[in-house]
């Protein structure tokens, strides 16, 4: 039986103090081999800061203020949205569900869903610090809400690029070094 916490808004402000950042976390999970909610929230904080100081932000119509949910989920909650919203009847790690700038393109950034279990998983299979891993997810997924995509060679190329550089400054390596 799934768990369900939600937690209010928290308005984070950056120490540049030029934007803030607001999270709303949900856990529908009973999952707990996971970073505690103070980690999540303080990793989205350096990531939003991060991204705005290399000018992310300034690409698209978010100005001073952006909100984001993030939503921990099970397996089978992660599997029913991605085959009913990407086609795909299996589990995954991260979706992104950007909110497109139609719809209040003053401050809603969208919605991340995390599968908990699986970035456990991963983390365990690649011998990755299961810090480090939830840290890749959450710069991957915020990436994909600001419109960044990986369907092509080139795309991936520049998402791959990017995470790599903010985890390197966040303190991580790269996800994408195959030691032998």
């Amino acid at each position: 039986m799934n768990r369900s916490k939600q937690t209010h808004a928290m308005y984070l402000s950056m120490p540049q103090a030029k934007y803030r950042l607001a999270i709303d976390i949900s856990l529908a999970t009973n999952y707990s081999n996971m970073p505690p909610e103070s980690k999540l929230k303080s990793t989205l904080v350096a990531i939003g800061d991060n991204f705005f100081e290399r000018g992310l932000f300034e690409q698209t119509h978010f100005k001073d203020f952006a909100e984001l949910s993030l939503r921990l989920v099970d397996a089978e909650e992660i599997q029913q949205l991605n085959k009913t919203y990407r086609g795909k009847n299996k589990p995954t790690n991260v979706l992104s569900f950007p909110v497109g700038q139609g719809f209040n393109p003053e401050h809603l950034l969208g919605d991340l869903v995390i599968c908990a279990e699986i970035v456990a998983d991963e983390a365990h299979s690649a011998n990755l610090a299961l810090e480090a891993h939830w840290t890749h997810m959450l710069v991957h997924g915020v990436l994909h809400l600001l419109g960044f995509d990986h369907e092509s060679n080139d795309q991936a190329e520049e998402m791959e690029g990017l995470e790599v550089a903010l985890l390197e400054q966040l303190g991580f390596s790269s996800p994408y070094c195959i030691s032998s």
